[in-house]
């Protein structure tokens, strides 16, 4: 149960949750820090992966297109870093044009970065 702190609800986070979650992510893999470090260690599929993650959340977010572009960009070129099968680069090629066409919607977000995933390589 939240209880109230000033007007707003405070929630409470288990304390095994709080350390699960900080051993299945740690500081190295989140965010910001997460692309350059998968980047940093020669991870490209991985970089480019964690920069769709962050393009979908910026989207969801308030339809942060100019975040969105800069993320779906950054991808693009770990997906060349990293050999990506050429239909990667065609569901990435798909994901750029809505952005430039004004046609991008959060299920076409996810339906690239699934399809990405898919195509990793084993």
């Amino acid at each position: 149960m939240a209880e109230t702190v000033m007007g707003s609800p405070k929630r409470h986070t288990h304390p095994s949750a709080r350390a699960v979650l900080e051993v299945a992510i740690p500081p190295c893999c989140s965010g910001r820090f997460g692309r350059t470090g998968f980047a940093e260690a020669g991870l490209h599929y991985d970089s480019a992966l964690a920069a769709l993650d962050l393009a979908r959340t910026a989207y969801a977010e308030g339809g942060r297109l100019a975040e969105v572009r800069t993320l779906a960009n950054e991808a693009a070129v770990q997906l060349t870093l990293a050999g990506a099968h050429s239909e990667a680069f065609a569901a990435q090629g798909l994901l750029l044009k809505a952005i430039r066409d004004d046609a991008l919607t959060h299920a076409l977000l996810v339906q690239v970065r699934q399809r990405i995933e898919t195509l990793r390589p084993s």
